[in-house]
Protein backbone atom coordinates (compact mmCIF):
# COMPACT_ATOMS: atom_id res chain seq x y z
CA UNK A 1 0.00 0.00 0.00
CA UNK A 2 1.25 3.51 -0.82
CA UNK A 3 2.88 5.14 2.25
CA UNK A 4 1.53 8.58 1.41
CA UNK A 5 -1.99 7.16 1.11
CA UNK A 6 -1.74 5.49 4.53
CA UNK A 7 -0.32 8.65 6.09
CA UNK A 8 -3.04 10.89 4.62
CA UNK A 9 -6.02 8.56 4.98
CA UNK A 10 -5.44 7.99 8.68
CA UNK A 11 -4.76 11.57 9.73
CA UNK A 12 -7.19 12.67 12.37
CA UNK A 13 -6.99 14.91 15.40
CA UNK A 14 -9.37 15.98 18.12
CA UNK A 15 -9.92 19.57 19.22
CA UNK A 16 -12.62 20.93 21.51
CA UNK A 17 -14.41 17.54 21.54
CA UNK A 18 -14.62 17.43 17.73
CA UNK A 19 -12.68 15.17 15.36
CA UNK A 20 -11.04 16.60 12.24
CA UNK A 21 -9.46 14.91 9.24
CA UNK A 22 -6.37 16.44 7.62
CA UNK A 23 -6.95 16.64 3.87
CA UNK A 24 -4.09 18.59 2.30
CA UNK A 25 -1.03 18.27 4.53
CA UNK A 26 1.06 15.84 6.50
CA UNK A 27 0.10 15.30 10.13
CA UNK A 28 2.42 16.67 12.79
CA UNK A 29 3.87 13.96 14.99
CA UNK A 30 3.49 11.21 12.40
CA UNK A 31 6.75 9.31 12.01
CA UNK A 32 6.49 9.37 8.22
CA UNK A 33 5.81 13.10 7.92
CA UNK A 34 9.46 14.33 7.99
CA UNK A 35 10.54 11.77 5.39
CA UNK A 36 7.58 12.47 3.11
CA UNK A 37 8.07 16.23 3.47
CA UNK A 38 11.72 15.83 2.47
CA UNK A 39 10.77 13.77 -0.59
CA UNK A 40 8.07 16.28 -1.52
CA UNK A 41 10.41 19.27 -1.19
CA UNK A 42 13.19 17.50 -3.08
CA UNK A 43 10.80 16.91 -5.96
CA UNK A 44 9.63 20.54 -5.78
CA UNK A 45 13.25 21.76 -5.95
CA UNK A 46 13.98 19.58 -8.98
CA UNK A 47 11.03 21.19 -10.74
CA UNK A 48 12.08 24.69 -9.62
CA UNK A 49 15.75 24.46 -10.59
CA UNK A 50 15.11 22.70 -13.89
CA UNK A 51 12.57 25.37 -14.92
CA UNK A 52 15.25 27.63 -16.43
CA UNK A 53 13.43 30.67 -15.02
CA UNK A 54 15.49 33.74 -15.88
CA UNK A 55 15.60 34.89 -12.20
CA UNK A 56 17.30 31.69 -11.00
CA UNK A 57 20.57 33.51 -11.72
CA UNK A 58 19.76 35.87 -8.80
CA UNK A 59 20.10 33.05 -6.25
CA UNK A 60 23.59 33.33 -4.79
CA UNK A 61 23.00 30.77 -2.03
CA UNK A 62 20.07 28.47 -1.27
CA UNK A 63 19.77 26.41 1.93
CA UNK A 64 16.73 24.52 3.17
CA UNK A 65 15.61 22.81 6.36
CA UNK A 66 12.36 20.86 5.71
CA UNK A 67 10.25 23.67 4.19
CA UNK A 68 12.16 26.70 5.54
CA UNK A 69 14.49 28.22 2.97
CA UNK A 70 17.36 30.63 3.52
CA UNK A 71 18.31 32.36 0.29
CA UNK A 72 20.92 34.99 -0.50
CA UNK A 73 19.32 36.95 -3.35
CA UNK A 74 21.32 39.23 -5.64
CA UNK A 75 18.40 40.68 -7.59
CA UNK A 76 16.01 43.50 -6.71
CA UNK A 77 13.10 43.24 -4.25
CA UNK A 78 10.72 43.53 -7.21
CA UNK A 79 12.43 40.57 -8.90
CA UNK A 80 12.26 38.63 -5.63
CA UNK A 81 8.48 39.07 -5.48
CA UNK A 82 8.18 37.97 -9.10
CA UNK A 83 10.24 34.87 -8.33
CA UNK A 84 8.17 34.15 -5.20
CA UNK A 85 4.99 34.28 -7.30
CA UNK A 86 6.60 31.87 -9.75
CA UNK A 87 7.53 29.46 -6.93
CA UNK A 88 3.98 29.60 -5.59
CA UNK A 89 2.57 28.89 -9.06
CA UNK A 90 4.41 25.56 -9.27
CA UNK A 91 2.19 23.82 -6.73
CA UNK A 92 -1.10 25.07 -5.28
CA UNK A 93 -0.63 22.97 -2.14
CA UNK A 94 2.70 24.61 -1.33
CA UNK A 95 2.65 28.36 -0.82
CA UNK A 96 5.74 30.20 0.39
CA UNK A 97 5.82 33.45 2.32
CA UNK A 98 8.69 35.88 2.32
CA UNK A 99 10.69 37.44 5.12
CA UNK A 100 13.26 39.98 4.01
CA UNK A 101 16.23 41.05 6.11
CA UNK A 102 15.89 44.21 8.16
CA UNK A 103 18.95 46.20 9.23
CA UNK A 104 21.13 43.53 7.58
CA UNK A 105 19.67 40.89 9.91
CA UNK A 106 17.23 38.00 9.47
CA UNK A 107 15.83 35.36 11.80
CA UNK A 108 15.94 31.84 10.37
CA UNK A 109 14.76 28.88 12.47
CA UNK A 110 16.47 29.43 15.85
CA UNK A 111 19.21 31.69 14.48
CA UNK A 112 19.58 35.41 14.10
CA UNK A 113 21.81 35.91 11.05
CA UNK A 114 23.42 39.32 10.55
CA UNK A 115 25.61 40.49 7.69
CA UNK A 116 28.63 42.51 8.80
CA UNK A 117 31.76 43.29 6.79
CA UNK A 118 30.74 40.77 4.10
CA UNK A 119 30.47 37.89 6.58
CA UNK A 120 27.64 36.31 8.53
CA UNK A 121 27.46 36.71 12.30
CA UNK A 122 25.16 34.41 14.24
CA UNK A 123 23.07 34.77 17.37
CA UNK A 124 20.40 32.63 19.00
CA UNK A 125 16.84 33.65 18.15
CA UNK A 126 13.82 32.92 20.32
CA UNK A 127 10.32 33.77 19.16
CA UNK A 128 8.39 36.38 21.17
CA UNK A 129 6.08 33.56 22.33
CA UNK A 130 9.02 31.63 23.82
CA UNK A 131 8.76 30.91 27.54
CA UNK A 132 11.55 29.93 29.91
CA UNK A 133 9.66 26.83 30.97
CA UNK A 134 11.55 23.55 31.11
CA UNK A 135 10.85 20.59 33.42
CA UNK A 136 10.95 22.19 36.86
CA UNK A 137 13.68 21.15 39.29
CA UNK A 138 11.08 19.95 41.81
CA UNK A 139 9.46 17.61 39.27
CA UNK A 140 9.63 13.88 39.87
CA UNK A 141 10.99 13.24 36.37
CA UNK A 142 14.25 11.30 36.05
CA UNK A 143 17.29 13.60 36.17
CA UNK A 144 18.28 12.70 32.59
CA UNK A 145 14.91 14.00 31.33
CA UNK A 146 15.20 17.19 33.38
CA UNK A 147 18.69 17.84 32.01
CA UNK A 148 17.85 17.11 28.36
CA UNK A 149 16.70 20.69 27.61
CA UNK A 150 19.92 22.10 29.05
CA UNK A 151 22.04 19.58 27.15
CA UNK A 152 20.29 20.66 23.96
CA UNK A 153 20.83 24.37 24.67
CA UNK A 154 24.52 23.85 25.48
CA UNK A 155 24.97 21.66 22.37
CA UNK A 156 23.56 24.48 20.24
CA UNK A 157 25.73 27.02 22.07
CA UNK A 158 28.89 25.08 21.25
CA UNK A 159 27.99 24.20 17.65
CA UNK A 160 26.82 27.56 16.33
CA UNK A 161 29.81 29.76 15.39
CA UNK A 162 29.00 32.58 17.82
CA UNK A 163 31.21 35.58 18.50
CA UNK A 164 32.39 35.78 22.12
CA UNK A 165 29.82 38.43 23.06
CA UNK A 166 26.93 36.40 21.62
CA UNK A 167 28.28 33.22 23.25
CA UNK A 168 28.39 34.87 26.70
CA UNK A 169 24.94 36.42 26.19
CA UNK A 170 23.42 33.02 25.34
CA UNK A 171 25.23 31.34 28.25
CA UNK A 172 23.70 33.91 30.63
CA UNK A 173 20.27 33.27 29.08
CA UNK A 174 20.62 29.50 29.64
CA UNK A 175 21.67 30.11 33.26
CA UNK A 176 18.68 32.41 33.74
CA UNK A 177 16.35 29.71 32.37
CA UNK A 178 17.89 27.25 34.85
CA UNK A 179 17.48 29.74 37.70
CA UNK A 180 13.85 30.51 36.73
CA UNK A 181 13.10 26.78 37.05
CA UNK A 182 14.86 26.43 40.45
CA UNK A 183 18.06 24.76 39.23
CA UNK A 184 21.47 25.64 40.57
CA UNK A 185 23.28 27.42 37.71
CA UNK A 186 26.39 25.33 38.42
CA UNK A 187 24.74 22.53 36.46
CA UNK A 188 25.07 24.64 33.32
CA UNK A 189 28.81 25.10 33.93
CA UNK A 190 29.19 21.36 34.52
CA UNK A 191 27.35 20.42 31.32
CA UNK A 192 29.41 22.98 29.40
CA UNK A 193 32.72 21.64 30.74
CA UNK A 194 31.79 18.03 29.92
CA UNK A 195 30.71 18.90 26.38
CA UNK A 196 33.82 21.03 25.77
CA UNK A 197 36.04 18.09 26.81
CA UNK A 198 34.38 15.88 24.19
Amino acid sequence: MDLLYVCMEHSYFKFDSKFYKILDSLPMGNQLSPLLAEIYMDNFEKTLFSSNHNLLKCIFSYLRYVDDIFCVWTGSIRQLHIFLNFMNSLNNNLQFTLEIESNKSLNFLDLKIALSDSKFNFGIFRKPTYTDNVIHASSNHPLSQKMSAFHSMIHRLLNIPLEKEEFNKELLTIKQIAKNNDYNTNIIDNILKKKEKK
